[in-house]
């Protein structure tokens, strides 16, 4: 659920069981993950503790092993 809402260009019904995300994949090296984490991943929150800077944080973020449905 999308707690922006919609308006012209984003449609983010709660609809479920089916997933409705008010935007798309835009870039290359991002995904939709499959599966759902309740708890953030320690080694992000280790990134977002050591670094202060966006470009810092991007530069330095972790691969994440994806489960395979």
């Amino acid at each position: 659920m999308d707690a922006r809402g919609n308006k012209e260009g984003v449609d983010a019904r709660f609809t479920p069981p089916k997933e409705q995300l008010a935007f798309g994949i835009n870039f290359e090296d991002e995904m939709d993950l499959p599966e759902i984490w309740p708890d953030p991943l320690p080694v992000v929150v280790d990134v977002l503790e050591k670094y202060t800077s966006y470009d810092d944080v991007a530069e330095n973020l972790p691969d994440i092993q994806l489960i395979q449905k």
